[in-house]
This record gives C-alpha cells, structure tokens and sequence, in this order.
C-alpha cells in the first residue's frame, strides 16, 4: 500500500485460465484491484484471490469487485466476512512443535 507498479512480462497471457493471486494483508485493496485488473487485461477468465489478513472496509470491497476480483478469502486471525481458513489448529500443532510438546 506504499506504492509500486505491477509490471506484467510481455509474453503472459491469461489466456482464459482462472487465477487465484495469494497476498499477506489486504487493507486498502489496492494492490489486488491492480493485481485483478492486469490480469484481466491479459485475457484471465477468472480471478480469484486469498490473503492471511484482510481489514478491508465495504469501499474496498465494491473497488475489488469492479476491478474484477470475482472472490477475496482469508485466514480468521482478524475477524471480516471474508473468513474461510481457521488458523487455530495449524498454530497450535506449530506451537507445541515449537516448544517439544
């Protein structure tokens, strides 16, 4: 969310593939939209995307959409409607591995 270009090679093309983009955190939603639309722009039939956080407000939400991102999901750790994967079993076993348990 501090700037940057997404720059895709010349040769991609989407090429009528569906495509899911994985991101680490998803505040504004800017970087997806891009993300989303450039892939679009190469001729994806379908974009889809996963974040661990997302904090999104419903602005972002509507600016996904029409960036066509047709889906957003994302990990529990911050609560937001977009919640599809629990974290707390998979931290849990990384813990007691962790510690030697």
């Amino acid at each position: 969310d501090r700037g940057g270009d997404l720059v895709a090679p010349t040769s991609a093309d989407g090429g009528g593939r569906r495509v899911l983009i994985g991101d680490d955190l998803c505040t504004s939603g800017g970087t997806l939209a891009a993300a989303a639309q450039a892939l679009r722009a190469l001729g994806a039939a379908h974009v889809e995307a996963v974040a661990t956080h997302v904090m999104a407000d419903r602005a972002a939400a509507v600016a996904l959409r029409a960036a066509g991102l047709a889906r957003l999901r994302s990990c529990d750790g911050c609560p937001h409607p977009t919640n599809a994967f629990p974290l707390a079993e998979a931290l849990a076993a990384a813990i007691l591995k962790e510690i030697g348990r």
